[in-house]
């Protein structure tokens, strides 16, 4: 969620984030389309995120620069964190850094490891941006998506490094 709603935009973000968390989240998860885990404090809802499995394009910089092998691929496998928020009222405590920790570490032990994956890819809303590029390095990928959102992206040997060092 964006540290604050000052804009227009970044309220409708809010209000996108929290309907898809009570109207459609339970929904994916039961179609396995996507799985939802919800972060609990004293029994009140703290964060939450989402992943799934999904293809992406890769600028051809972006993959160069990361040494990504082709073999002819266009689209490449990734693990989408597709939503990633704190609850406005729980923001700058470090909550979301430790959330996000837990997540990649349990991606990268219990998925990245077992399947094929190039990346593991962020949709950041921009006012999030800073937290991903800051504190996890995540990088700009491509363009932004369809819903306005910034693909950000981080490698398997980089997330490798952030667990090695504990992140």
């Amino acid at each position: 969620m964006p540290p604050t709603c000052s804009t227009k935009s970044a309220l409708n973000d809010y209000t996108s984030i929290n309907q898809f968390l009570v109207n459609e989240a339970y929904d994916f998860d039961i179609g396995n389309l996507a799985k939802t885990f919800v972060y609990l404090q004293d029994n009140v809802v703290v964060g939450f995120f989402t992943t799934l499995a999904s293809l992406t394009t890769i600028k051809n910089t972006y993959r160069k620069e990361k040494k990504i092998i082709t073999n002819g691929a266009s689209n490449y496998p990734v693990i989408d964190i597709v939503y990633f928020a704190i609850d406005k009222h729980y923001q700058r405590r470090q909550l979301g850094s430790a959330l996000m920790k837990a997540l990649l570490t349990m991606l990268y032990e219990n998925v990245i490891t077992h399947t094929g994956v190039a990346l593991v890819t962020v949709q950041a809303l921009e006012t999030a941006v800073p937290f991903y590029t800051q504190n996890f390095s995540f990088e700009r990928h491509a363009s932004r998506n369809p819903r306005g959102q910034q693909e950000m992206a981080l490698t398997i040997p980089e997330i490798a490094q952030l667990i090695d060092a504990n992140l």
